[in-house]
């Protein structure tokens, strides 16, 4: 509202006046439709690209802040190629731990009920509804007697497929067979495996896992897929 002195003059009761003259109102420039639709683009590409990364990472790492072997997933899913698979894990072999145990290694059977007492040197306890079979040491008297070689593998490392990737191998390699125990040690990168070859065969494998290692093996096809 205004009132007016003698003279005409006005005087300003609101914001919208002002000395008699009105205010010009507020213009708000807003950008031109292309580019405003041109910024939403861009600004919901980068969303995109960040949930992506956010899931892809709280998969792979519980905690996507903190990668530690304790916060990983113990299994992984990936799709890939025959082939980039193949070079994947041949990547996770050469940064893996490999250790030859010394010594020939045997089953040895107990019955079902309590615990049995295994030697300090054992690997593994496994039962089933019937009884316990416990490896350790071969004592000599065996029927069938194994070399056994272990892996640790880095707590990072997607060894997804890596058990019948190299089980092929030695099969096509050496006609093999092979049985493999798992263990858990979150000190070395989680889940390890004891993998059992034939004790006349333990030799030959151990030299063509450390071919394939060192990336001068060939894969079971006869094709080097370095």
């Amino acid at each position: 509202m205004t009132h007016t002195r003698p003279g005409g003059a006005a005087i300003a009761r609101s914001g919208a006046v002002l000395l008699g003259r009105r205010r010009p109102p507020t213009r708000t420039v807003l950008p031109a439709r292309g580019a405003m639709t041109s910024a939403l683009e861009a600004m919901t590409s980068a969303l995109l690209r960040i949930v992506r990364v956010v899931c892809v990472t709280s998969y792979r790492c519980r905690n996507f802040a903190v990668a530690s072997e304790a916060e990983c997933p113990m299994v992984n899913i990936s799709h890939e190629t025959d082939q980039e698979v193949r070079g994947r894990l041949r990547r996770v072999l050469a940064e893996a731990t490999f250790k030859e145990l010394p010594g020939r290694w045997a089953y040895h059977e107990h019955p079902a009920g309590g615990l049995p007492q295994p030697s300090t040197d054992a690997l593994a306890l496994v039962r089933d509804e019937e009884g316990w079979s416990v490896l350790e040491p071969a004592r000599g008297d065996e029927a069938e007697v194994f070399g056994v070689f272990a892996f640790h593998f880095p707590a990072a490392a997607d060894n997804s497929g890596f058990v019948g990737w190299l089980a092929g191998e030695l099969k096509s390699r050496l006609g093999t067979g092979v049985a493999v125990l798992c263990g858990y040690n979150s000190a070395q990168g989680g889940i390890y495996d004891y993998w059992l070859v034939p004790a006349q065969l333990t030799d030959e494998a151990v030299a063509h896992v450390r071919r394939l290692a060192a990336g001068t093996g060939k894969a079971g096809t006869g094709e080097d897929d370095r």
